[in-house]
């Protein structure tokens, strides 16, 4: 029996993110590994381009036309190439996160592809029996709002990430997809969502606040594990073992700083701050040459230094998810700014679930204060709850697929 097409729609674009990667490799590992037989899995390398000036053009005369117009006006006179700082280049090398793609994720396509979603049902290599949206922040707006353009709140990046392009016989899917919010902007907001996953065969989402969320629009939900979660730790381990690492020395006696820069917990001298206390490795989401990082590590270092570090102090979702699945205690760093705070309910389910709610930290004197303190966790605990946890989200996936 022909394999059924299963194309996974998701962050998975970005050179720096540690996290957004892993989870992008995660959901199509696990899927490859469960459905062998049955699904061709693909992972799609693009994103949804906002709109701009040229929507009505776009809009009349199809896509075909205008993109065959865009690349004659681009052939004529080719766009100014942004310059981009030779240290930040060579950070991202170092960090191998395209080489990383190209090895171990199936990619639908060798390069970065850019979607204008002004009419449905573009772009026939999209399509796939199953589409599956998430994981991540995917159906965050990201402070989209109507009255913000003429097209109205449909034409945000949303619509890609909500699979609108999607085939009617297609079967639709939300897997650990996070709206990073506490409510809807608008009766706007809301209705685009009642709208947009009326059709969808399962939803599962990030957080429990989502799940009350969509509900509250009349959209029925389950809160999964993230996929990197789906992943044992033995293969995760197995991924870095079967890999060339260069660690820093001393690991096991060093805390690994995971992105900061918040001046809540001291911004970018928190290295310094941290390492009255024992030595640091530090390493920030963004790349910058003139941070306080003393290391720039590959995906798989990244994961060696989360599993060999004494301690994890991060500001990042996965970073705290790899560091329950290793077993290495660990701080979350709360979000301060104002704009940005609703992004800590991923943090607060993600401790609810394994009973860590102490290892939040809202200021840098309770940082410090808890890192002398160095409460136990009851990693036999948290382990039991894992796999429980893992399971919730293989039952969802089996269910629907």
């Amino acid at each position: 029996m022909a394999k059924k097409s299963l194309h996974i729609i998701t962050y998975n674009f970005c050179e720096e993110n540690y996290g957004q990667i892993l989870q992008a490799y995660a959901l199509q590992r696990y899927l490859r590994n469960t459905y062998p037989e049955q699904y061709d899995v693909k992972v799609i390398w693009g994103l949804s381009h906002g709109f701009g000036k040229n929507f009505a053009l776009h809009n009349a005369i199809g896509d075909r036309l205008y993109r065959f117009l865009s690349a004659c006006k681009k052939a004529i006179k080719p766009p100014k190439q942004k310059q981009e700082n030779p240290g930040i280049l060579d950070m991202r090398k170092r960090r191998g996160f395209n080489v990383f793609k190209k090895q171990y994720i199936a990619l639908h396509s060798d390069s970065l592809q850019f979607y204008h979603l002004c009419t449905k049902r573009h772009y026939p290599e999209l399509q796939a029996d199953v589409l599956i949206t998430g994981s991540d922040q995917v159906w965050n707006d990201w402070g989209t709002a109507p009255e913000e353009s003429a097209l109205g709140y449909e034409y945000s990046m949303l619509p890609y990430y909500t699979l609108e392009f999607a085939a009617p016989q297609s079967t639709k899917i939300a897997y650990a997809a996070s709206m990073g919010k506490r409510e809807f902007n608008s009766a706007a907001h809301k209705a685009y969502f009642q709208k947009a996953l009326k059709d969808y065969a399962a939803i599962g989402v990030r957080e429990q606040s989502n799940v009350d969320l969509l509900a509250s629009a009349g959209v029925e939900s389950i809160c999964v594990p993230d996929p990197t979660m789906l992943l044992t730790k033995a293969q995760w381990v197995e991924l870095v073992d079967s890999s060339v690492l260069d660690l820093p020395n001393n690991l096991s006696q060093s805390i690994f700083i995971y992105m900061y820069g918040d001046e809540r917990f001291g911004g970018d001298e928190l290295p310094k701050i941290l390492g009255a206390h024992d030595e640091v490795i530090a390493v920030s989401s963004a790349c910058d040459p003139d941070s306080n990082d003393n290391y720039n590590p590959t995906l798989q270092e990244w994961i060696a230094c989360i599993k060999g570090c004494k301690l994890m102090v991060s500001g990042s979702f996965h970073g705290a998810c790899f560091a329950i699945m290793m077993n290495t205690p660990f701080f979350i760093c709360r979000i301060s700014h104002q704009a940005s705070e609703s992004l800590n309910t991923r943090f607060e389910n993600l401790v609810r679930i394994f009973g860590l709610e102490d290892r939040i930290v809202n200021s840098l004197e309770e940082l410090q204060d808890k890192i002398t303190q160095n409460p136990p966790i009851d990693w036999e605990l948290v382990n039991t709850r894992l796999v429980q946890w893992r399971k919730v989200g293989e039952e969802f996936l089996q269910k629907v697929l």
